[in-house]
């Protein structure tokens, strides 16, 4: 029946708006809810006619029944045919009656049933209609609140900022102010980073500089614009440059002062944080130069060194120039091809005997 299959199909829509409504008041819920009352009250409407349809029907055919009885009753001349009709007669009477009866209760029950029906689908209908309208007044109550339209708009400006943020990201790269070598990281993957603290260090090496400490009893000698020689190991080159910073204020642990020294470009590949060693450059007679950590401290307070002579260790008394943490310069005491003692030399004293391990 067609009635059925809109029943069927108004229930089945029903069971899915309850399952995706998040309220018993939202919209689609309750159309779904006022469309499966209407068919309903559709299929019980055609139950009813075909109920009565029925009755009539066998109203009708025991009518037929009855008049073939009368008919057979007045056409018969025996009297056998008479009573034999007229039983025919009684007992399509009694069909008939019995019909009528049940056609009568039939139509009752049918118009109980459906004013039953008709007045609880009403009162849904009623109930679904007044929540619809109290949930659109509530939806268009929201969409004039002004903290919605400012929460609203927030979200498109983040939005937006998660779209820049997604398109760097995407492409991969940043770029930097300057050329250099990245010396540091400060930051883990996933990290959250801003304008404010930079996460990556990057060493320039345009124009070439090198950072050295300076006892404070040499600071005073350091001028801006002192020509200076400084030695890298790691690469086994001496860069001729001059002063450019003098730092005034001392490292609070070694009050070494530190001053930067502009270099000329080098031919080999230097890179951040190698070793340097710097001296100022000495108009006139050249100064020896010799590891810091060679040079003594005698009691008197003067500074000795311990050279070999045919294998014999020898104190010598020495004056110093010009000094660096790592390098002094001797300006007397000390002679060009001498043999100096580097390690150890706290350990000896005059006329002992010192095996040269090369």
């Amino acid at each position: 029946m067609k009635a059925q299959d809109a029943v069927n199909s108004a229930q089945a829509q029903l069971d899915v708006a309850k399952r995706s409504s998040y309220s018993l008041t939202a919209p689609a819920l309750l159309q779904a809810q006022s469309a499966y009352d209407q068919a309903s009250i559709s299929y019980q409407g055609v139950l009813s006619k075909l109920k009565t349809d029925q009755a009539s029907g066998a109203v009708a055919t025991a009518q037929a029944a009855y008049d073939a009885a009368q008919s057979a009753l007045q056409a018969s001349q025996s009297s056998q045919a008479v009573v034999t009709a007229q039983a025919q007669v009684a007992q399509a009477q009694q069909a008939l009656d019995s019909a009528k009866t049940n056609q009568a209760s039939v139509t009752t029950q049918t118009q109980s049933t459906l004013d039953a029906t008709q007045t609880t689908a009403s009162n849904s209908i009623a109930a679904a209609k007044a929540a619809l309208q109290q949930a659109q007044v509530n939806y268009e109550s929201l969409l004039t609140n002004p903290l919605l339209k400012v929460n609203a708009a927030q979200l498109d400006a983040s939005q937006a900022g998660v779209q820049v943020i997604g398109a760097q990201i995407n492409q991969g790269e940043i770029d930097s102010p300057i050329s250099g070598y990245v010396v540091a990281i400060n930051a883990q993957p996933g990290q959250a980073v801003g304008p404010q603290g930079g996460f990556i260090t990057i060493a320039s090496m345009d124009p070439l500089t090198a950072t050295v400490d300076i006892p404070e009893t040499s600071i005073a000698s350091i001028k801006l614009g002192m020509p200076m020689d400084v030695s890298v190991p790691a690469v086994s080159e001496i860069l001729p440059g001059v002063v450019s910073a003098i730092h005034p204020l001392p490292d609070g642990t070694n009050k070494k002062y530190s001053i930067e020294i502009t270099l000329q470009k080098s031919q080999a590949t230097l890179l951040p944080s190698m070793r340097a060693e710097a001296q100022a450059v000495t108009q006139g007679a050249k100064g020896i130069v010799i590891p810091a950590d060679s040079v003594l401290t005698m009691q008197s307070g003067a500074l000795s060194v311990f050279v070999l002579k045919d294998g014999i260790a020898h104190p010598v008394v020495v004056k110093v120039g010009a000094m660096t943490d790592t390098v002094y310069e001797i300006t007397s005491g000390l002679n060009v091809g001498d043999q100096l003692v580097v390690q150890g030399q706290n350990l000896l004293s005059e006329g002992d005997k010192v095996k040269v391990i090369s």
